[in-house]
């Protein structure tokens, strides 16, 4: 029965087609993250100090990085959040001091906590008595360790 057995060919050719260009299309994949890796520690070790050939790329990718700070602190002042300067940490822009590690921030009066139903009352300081954000260390308003 020729007819069958050249159908069975013709399907074990698909198959190891498929599986083929599946294992191309990993390598691929496995290609572009390991360049994308070889490019970051490039940039990492030549960014002080670029050989002119990649003086250019480095300068545009720094350019670029310059613009993602400074749209993303955008954010964050729109949002009413600051950075700690000593932690990195996001922190209420009117917060005393960081509720991450502690650390003062600027002069900011120590808010006052509002009442509100038991129920979605939040945790309080017991050293100042302002209001804590869930899972933080420190009292944004007076530093004080929770």
């Amino acid at each position: 029965m020729p007819f069958f057995d050249e159908l069975g060919q013709k399907t074990k050719n698909a198959t190891e087609t498929v599986k083929l260009n599946n294992q191309i299309s990993g390598g691929e994949k496995k290609v572009r993250a390991l360049t994308e890796e070889l490019g970051k520690a490039c940039f990492e070790l030549y960014k002080d100090a670029p050989p002119p050939e990649l003086a250019a790329l480095i300068a545009k990718i720094q350019e670029e990085q310059r613009m993602i700070d400074e749209y993303t602190e955008q954010v964050k002042r729109l949002k009413g959040i600051a950075s700690c300067p000593r932690c990195g940490a996001d922190v209420r822009i009117d917060a005393a001091f960081c509720n991450g590690c502690g650390n003062p921030m600027q002069s900011a009066p120590a808010p006052t906590p509002t009442p509100t139903p038991e129920e979605e009352r939040p945790a309080f300081c017991s050293q100042c008595g302002a209001a804590l954000a869930g899972g933080t260390a420190f009292c944004s308003a007076c530093g004080a360790k929770v």
